[in-house]
């Protein structure tokens, strides 16, 4: 289990929310691939350099992972395309990457101006995963997969269980 002395559940670090990040990045578009420990750290590096851009590292973490879920549908929904490697995939100078669905993410936050609830499904998995992040516990764990359990959306689930148990075990 992590080690939650020293997180500051308000305003924890950019780098601790970018190892997490990484976490979430592999569970859900390179779950069957193994990095070595530079590539890990390279990848970590530049989810780092996103999330710094801002002083409320929270709601910038929460859009990471809402944009990666984007890609991860994507990709769902186009058997023939394929992820690059995350030192690409994560580089702001790779429009086909990370930085590629920027415009996917406006549109949902467009369309949530005039539908609230439109797409929320992403950001309660995305608020799920950050609080687990912030108090890894077994209470935090079950408070986070009812929520997502109430959208009924078994394949969510289980991206959830699988990021759950990436963040504990990698």
């Amino acid at each position: 289990m992590q080690q939650t002395k020293n997180i500051n559940k308000r305003n924890p670090s950019s780098d601790y929310l970018a190892k997490a990040g990484w976490q979430f990045c592999q569970s859900l578009l390179w779950s069957n691939q193994q990095f070595t420990d530079a590539e890990t750290e390279m990848a970590i590096e530049l989810i780092e350099l996103y999330l710094s851009k801002t002083e409320n590292h929270l709601r910038r973490f929460i859009s990471f992972c809402e944009r990666v879920q984007l890609a991860k549908e994507f990709l769902q929904n186009k058997p023939s395309r394929f992820v690059p490697h995350p030192l690409k995939w994560l580089s702001p100078f790779f429009e086909h990457g990370f930085y590629g669905t920027k415009e996917w993410y406006l549109d949902v936050l467009q369309e949530r101006k005039y539908i609230p609830v439109h797409r929320f499904e992403l950001r309660v998995f995305a608020e799920a995963y950050l609080q687990y992040v912030l108090e890894p516990s077994k209470v935090s764990f079950h408070k986070s997969k009812q929520a997502i359990m109430q959208y009924k959306q078994n394949d969510m689930l289980q991206l959830f269980n699988n990021t759950i148990i990436n963040f504990n075990y990698n």
